[in-house]
């Protein structure tokens, strides 16, 4: 995921702004303490995943405001996407997602609700708020984010990190296709079985057929006679 422009509306310490990161390799972001350099990122991470400082989501808003939100427009393997994340004080948030095209237009990826929002959000960055802080986001006072956590937690960063659930999805899938293989492959080979059964039957048919000829070229003297008396009789 590539970060390309950010805009902010009462969010931590930031009233406004508007940040354009388009055609940087690398950014660095310096100031004193309190200068909202971590609320920068907080904000992406808010946008992305709804997480990011204050154990309330109100404490996000700045103070004296009522509403605040994030829009925040990035890129994954070539494709580009803009999210907007909105909140209200005291109502819960709302939130969309756009992909846009060449030429800027916006295709409305939002769900019927925020979870449905959410999951597509994930999808589309292919990583969870908590594989981004224990790999790519060190946040303020959590940099042993990751070496606190169990062995198997680790695990399942690296295995978010390596995107092995990739390989999960296509094991399932190849699973699932051999189960619809193996019930084709019974299906035929009842139909087949069906087909040598009627086989083994064909002597008998033959010897029916034969039996049938014979008893029709017996009776054909005695039809010509038949069909002679009705001409007559006619």
């Amino acid at each position: 995921m590539i970060p390309r422009r950010l805009k902010l509306r009462n969010f931590l310490s930031y009233r406004e702004c508007s940040l354009d990161l388009t055609g940087l390799h690398i950014a660095v972001l310096s100031g004193r303490n309190g200068d909202g350099k971590s609320a920068l990122l907080d904000a992406m991470s808010w946008a992305l995943w709804g997480e990011g400082r204050g154990k309330l989501e109100d404490d996000k808003i700045h103070l004296g405001q009522q509403e605040m939100l994030v829009d925040f427009e990035f890129e994954v393997s070539g494709d580009l996407f803009d999210v907007v994340r909105k909140r209200t004080r005291g109502r819960a948030a709302s939130l969309e997602l756009f992909q846009l095209g060449p030429d800027g237009a916006r295709t409305a990826l939002t769900g019927g609700t925020i979870g449905e929002t959410q999951r597509e959000i994930l999808c589309r960055v292919r990583m969870d708020f908590d594989t981004f802080a224990n790999s790519a986001y060190l946040a303020l006072g959590r940099a042993d984010e990751f070496t606190r956590r169990a062995p198997a937690q680790r695990k399942e960063v690296f295995r978010k990190i390596l995107g092995l659930e990739r390989y999960e999805e296509l094991s399932s899938a190849a699973n699932d296709r051999k189960k619809e293989t193996a019930a084709t492959l019974h299906e035929v080979e009842r139909q087949v079985g069906e087909a040598r059964d009627q086989l083994a039957q064909l002597p008998e048919v033959e010897e029916a057929l034969l039996e049938a000829g014979a008893a029709s070229a017996r009776l054909a003297p005695r039809i010509m006679s038949l069909e002679e008396q009705v001409s007559k009789l006619r």
